[in-house]
């Protein structure tokens, strides 16, 4: 059964101030013709220079940004830890954004009684009562992270999660994912560490400029991955 369902995707930023009609405009092309797809139960790690298009594939999948050209499916319940923006508020605080988030996502009363536990595994039991914009981005990143994996869904996407924190932190959170795998979740995984990719991930997926540059077992995706960056 395939959870997500992507087929010649392209994304067109086009700037806020410019004229529709205008011929002169500069726009940005952040996806080119993309298509692939991903079976349920596996796991992809996306991988690309800065600017490739990553993070918007990402946001396309859950569904925060639309095609501009192509069609794209997801099966199932999508969970993100993607745009912290989107559905953390930094006035309010750790505790609230826990609750906010918890209705925003529909997970409810679900999320809302493993609160102090979302607390513990992101470090930030002093700073449950603090507001967003008191962290670091490293404890927001950890914060969010803590969070949507608590979220009962199919699919979950990442976009560097484990940024944000120390070796342990990244530890449990690796420990995290290999049971969401078990679950027989879907996985999507942005990243710069094609070493962390190769220990979690069985696809491989590489984007250059916008376009699929590859995509196939993680382990082949890696070479062509490097030679992009000239490494």
């Amino acid at each position: 059964m395939k959870a997500v369902e992507v087929h010649n995707l392209t994304k067109v930023f086009v700037p806020h101030n410019s004229w529709p009609w205008s011929k002169n405009f500069p726009v940005t092309t952040a996806l080119q013709d993309v298509s692939f797809s991903l079976e349920q139960g596996k796991t992809l790690g996306i991988m690309g220079a800065n600017g490739s298009g990553k993070s918007t594939l990402l946001r396309i999948l859950a569904g925060i940004l639309q095609p501009t050209k192509g069609t794209v499916s997801t099966t199932g319940n999508v969970a993100a830890v993607i745009d912290m923006s989107a559905c953390f508020h930094n006035d309010l605080t750790v505790q609230d954004n826990i609750a906010l988030y918890s209705e925003l996502s529909g997970a409810g009363k679900v999320l809302r009684s493993q609160s102090a536990d979302i607390i513990s595994f992101a470090e930030l039991e002093t700073y449950e009562r603090r507001p967003l914009r008191e962290l670091s981005r490293g404890m927001k990143t950890r914060l969010v992270f803590s969070t949507v994996i608590r979220v009962p869904a199919d699919i979950y996407l990442f976009d560097e999660a484990f940024s944000g924190g120390d070796e342990r932190f990244k530890k449990r959170a690796q420990d995290r994912i290999k049971k969401l795998q078990t679950e027989g979740k879907t996985l999507v995984m942005a990243s710069h560490r094609p070493v962390f990719l190769k220990q979690v991930a069985s696809l491989g997926l590489v984007l250059d400029q916008g376009r699929l540059a590859f995509y196939g077992p993680l382990a082949e995706a890696i070479p062509p991955y490097r030679k992009l960056l000239g490494i």
